[in-house]
């Protein structure tokens, strides 16, 4: 079931992910880049919500996974599933009404607007505030869904919205109102929509309760600590990852954040690989801890790491080495933006890496129900990045803040890891440092020089399209062949090949 969950993951985010970029460029066309600015500011503020959803959903994906092995009631899970609906209302109309509330101000105060119309940013920012809040209530059910290992149809589901999103506002835009605030209310529209079918979704698949599921503060504080724990790690990881984008929403002009943005949609790509497995690997690990079962937990454990690797490694540093190449084939030359956004995709596509490398070891602690490790290490990055970000941005600009966030996510993977394996599975780390990480990171790198002089000399779009595109599959196999997860792979299918 777990290779099955993380190629169904894989295949909808891999669909996510293609729709997601390859209308940008039309976007951008009917938009403009200063509009695409607001876009971005709708991707930032979705990602401050998640992050502070207080630890509803982990808490109800962890729960709802060990309902499935045996270690929760499920009078209990219906209880906090109900309370929780009761707390994440009340937060996501919060969020709806103070963000609507500030509209008005965030245009004329905190955003540097330049050809576009003060009312025009203020609507659109009030209609960003319901998209918001709507999707943050979503996120209660898809983390119920997954702690059920419903990742198969979970994937299907998301294939379905993600294109109604991108493609039905497209239509939107080319024949009803070419405008952001057309933009944001289509997608507000599909949102509501994609809540109400995950609520009735995760009610049916829940086994039925011996009552009626009420409001329990009981529930509540059964997984306080927990909850909390996840709440104080969000605030933190918020303040690391996000704090780049409040920011330069407030340094630079729209048109311009915008770019910045667009360098992160470009990246997100990577996301393809990490989301899946994190979905996927989660209930598993924590079902394993659950059980008692040491060795499998440890088994699953390398596989997952090494095949974050295999999965993440060669395309971060395709895209490292070739955005410019990469970029200048998607887009041409992205409204004259082609160089600033290639610089920051390159950069930040070593951080997102970086990041991806030390998920299974983070997800390894929450299945252990160990969430002070990521608070106090986040508390003690805050300390120190916090300065260095407001410091960096306000000297360097987009890049200054880009290359802080490579410099956390390295310091998390060189010094972080080292802690963390010194409680959980303290005879794997070196294991992880050097099987699971070093080496596929070594075989990718190894090959890109070669390549690099290569690309330099091609100007046409297809030679540029042939020869990244080798660059990027001589790396994934060396990668592949560099793990004993992908050797053990390649000889599974010459075995069955030679069956055949």
């Amino acid at each position: 079931m777990l290779k099955r969950n993380i190629s169904a993951n894989f295949l909808a985010s891999v669909w996510a992910a293609g729709i997601g970029i390859a209308f940008v460029p039309l976007y951008i066309k009917y938009l403009g880049m200063e509009s695409y600015g607001l876009i971005g500011v709708l991707a930032a503020l979705q990602a401050w919500s998640t992050a502070l959803d207080f630890g509803l959903a982990p808490t109800i994906n962890r729960q709802v996974a060990r309902l499935r092995a045996g270690g929760a009631d499920v009078q209990d899970v219906h209880n906090l599933l109900r309370s929780f609906e009761w707390l994440a209302g009340g937060i996501a109309g919060a969020i709806c009404m103070v963000l609507w509330a500030a509209s008005g101000w965030l245009a004329s105060h905190w955003i540097k607007l330049e050809a576009l119309p003060l009312e025009t940013a203020s609507q659109a920012l009030a209609l960003i505030a319901a998209v918001v809040a709507t999707r943050w209530l979503s996120g209660l059910y898809r983390g119920g869904l997954m702690g059920m290992e419903l990742q198969v149809w979970l994937s299907s589901y998301a294939s379905v919205f993600v294109t109604l999103r991108n493609v039905g506002v497209l239509g939107v835009l080319a024949w009803v109102s070419p405008t952001i605030e057309g933009y944001m209310t289509f997608f507000l529209l599909v949102s509501m929509i994609e809540s109400l079918v995950l609520r009735a979704k995760l009610v049916a698949v829940l086994p039925s309760p011996p009552s009626r599921p009420r409001f329990s503060p009981d529930a509540l504080r059964s997984v306080w600590r927990f909850a909390a724990g996840i709440t104080a790690t969000s605030l933190l990881a918020l303040a690391l990852t996000q704090l780049d984008k409040l920011v330069l929403t407030k340094m630079l002009p729209l048109s311009e954040f915008g770019q910045y943005m667009l360098a992160w949609t470009v990246v997100s790509i990577l996301s393809v690989v990490v989301g899946p497995v994190s979905n996927a690997i989660f209930p598993r690990l924590t079902s394993l801890h659950v059980a008692g079962d040491q060795a499998a937990l440890t088994s699953t454990y390398h596989k997952a790491c090494q095949l974050m690797g295999i999965l993440v490694i060669p395309s971060a540093c395709t895209l490292a080495i070739f955005s410019p190449q990469i970029l200048f084939v998607w887009g041409g030359d992205l409204d004259g933006g082609l160089g600033t956004v290639s610089t920051l995709a390159s950069i930040l596509s070593i951080g997102v890496m970086l990041n991806a490398l030390m998920l299974p070891p983070y997800l390894l602690t929450l299945a252990h129900g160990w969430t002070r490790f990521a608070v106090l290490a986040n508390l003690i990055a805050v300390v120190v990045i916090v300065p260095a970000m407001v410091f960096s941005a306000n000297r360097f600009g987009a890049v200054g803040a880009a290359s802080v966030f490579v410099a956390l996510n390295f310091c998390y993977v060189v010094i972080g890891m080292h802690f963390l394996h010194r409680r959980l599975l303290p005879a794997e780390k070196w294991t992880w440092y050097r099987v699971d990480v070093f080496y596929p990171l070594l075989a990718a790198i190894a090959i890109m020089p070669l390549f690099y002089q290569l690309v330099s000399n091609i100007e046409s779009r297809i030679g540029l399209v042939l020869a990244v595109g080798a660059a990027w599959l001589t790396a994934q196999l060396l990668v592949v062949v560099a793990t004993p997860l992908g050797r053990e792979t390649l000889a599974n299918l010459r075995g069955r090949i030679c069956a055949a």
